[in-house]
């Protein structure tokens, strides 16, 4: 196991996070520029959040724009969001929260429980992070879990 993402067809980058020349990353993939959500109107009445700038074209439409880029080898701990969803690093966090507009902060610097309850989260799992520390920590876990049970069944085959 390598640890890289496997992306969906279109999609590049290390985190999957990245397309190809003239298109962005939205919800469904890879789309061209021209499909993304242009508000008519200008900057002066559309707010972005999350670090978010507004981009107008002459056409007087506009839109919110993301140019917060994450390290693809950063080694940074996991991070619970309060959406639910584990990321791999905060980076990648606010990265989700800027793109779809989103408040979304750290409620724990690790991956978020298996039982904790989702925010019915609007984004796609294609879009979530797998990377090679969560099957680390997947499978410490499973020989966590496998020790316990092997350590009862001793105790009452004795």
């Amino acid at each position: 196991m390598t640890g890289r993402c496997v992306c969906k067809p279109g999609i590049l980058g290390m985190k999957c996070d990245e397309c190809p020349a003239g298109t962005i990353l939205g919800p469904e993939g890879c789309l061209d520029e021209s499909l993304s959500e242009w508000v008519s109107g200008s900057c002066d009445i559309l707010t972005c959040f999350h670090g978010a700038e507004c981009r107008e074209l002459p056409d007087r439409r506009a839109q919110c724009k993301c140019d917060l880029k994450c390290d693809a080898l950063a080694t940074d701990d996991f991070v619970c969001g309060s959406d639910g969803n584990t990321y791999a690093s905060e980076c990648q966090m606010k990265l989700f929260s800027c793109r779809y507009q989103r408040t979304i902060e750290a409620t724990a610097l690790s991956a978020c429980p298996k039982d904790s309850k989702k925010k019915h989260s609007k984004i796609p799992l294609f879009l979530k992070r797998s990377t090679k520390k969560k099957h680390i920590w997947m499978q410490r876990q499973l020989n966590n879990f496998t020790a316990s049970t092997r350590s009862k069944r001793d105790k009452y085959n004795s």
